[in-house]
């Protein structure tokens, strides 16, 4: 089955952009620690950040890389910091601040400079990478998420990092289909309104197996545990 194209369908919040002078964390759980990024080209961007409860000398953890929606609600971050998902699932999780007047999109940002601003992809990304070399992170289970804005720039990090990502989990974003073979080689699950894909590593597109509730798919997807069983059973594979 080919994909010819990801509809962009976001939640009532995600299409409420923020105000300009706006500054809020993506996530209102207490286990993040706010950050602060200076990139090469001196732009800054903030992000929030947590850790295992526990962290055992000589392991190393999944890193799972959270982007927020045009509303700044990174949903994922606040699910992978409930009590019970901290104990089944440690790992470390990033969750960028895009600039007020960014998005994730990048590169349909770059197409749409005059009405949306500058893409703080580019700079979440490096960031992320000075995270993967500060931290004992797994490098073959860096993962990627996010919702409606926030499921765009996931098919766009995946288009700028390919070999980085061991699997990655857009929610209600859009994407471009040329660039399907770059965003299909590594395990994707795909979710957008009543409607999802899945795919592994070396297996076929798998039928369906989730029916999102329209406009309201990224809470019941992040909510669902089946979404984090799936992700962390991914590997990088050379």
């Amino acid at each position: 089955e080919e994909v010819v194209a990801i509809h962009y369908r976001s939640s009532a919040a995600d299409r409420k952009p923020r105000e300009p002078a706006e500054v809020k964390p993506p996530t209102d759980s207490e286990h993040y620690v706010k950050h602060t990024f200076k990139a090469q080209n001196g732009i800054k961007i903030d992000y929030w950040f947590m850790s295992p409860m526990k962290i055992e000398a000589g392991r190393k953890y999944p890193l799972v890389l959270t982007l927020h929606g045009l509303s700044g609600n990174a949903t994922a971050a606040t699910e992978l910091g409930s009590p019970a998902l901290r104990e089944q699932f440690p790992c470390f999780v990033m969750a960028p601040v895009s600039t007020a007047d960014g998005l994730w999109a990048s590169p349909y940002a770059e197409l749409m400079q005059d009405k949306y601003g500058k893409a703080s992809l580019q700079t979440a990304l490096e960031a992320m990478d000075a995270v993967i070399n500060t931290y004992p992170i797994d490098p073959e289970r860096t993962y990627v998420t996010g919702q409606s804005m926030g499921g765009a720039g996931t098919y766009n990090a995946r288009h700028y990092r390919p070999g980085v990502f061991a699997a990655a989990i857009p929610v209600c974003g859009l994407s471009d289909p040329k660039d399907n073979d770059v965003l299909l080689k590594r395990a994707i699950w795909v979710h957008n309104g009543k409607v999802a894909w899945r795919i592994a590593e070396n297996h076929p597109w798998q039928e369906p197996n989730y029916r999102g509730s329209g406009e309201h798919c990224s809470g019941a997807r992040y909510a669902s545990r089946a979404t984090w069983e799936w992700l962390f059973q991914q590997h990088r594979t050379k």
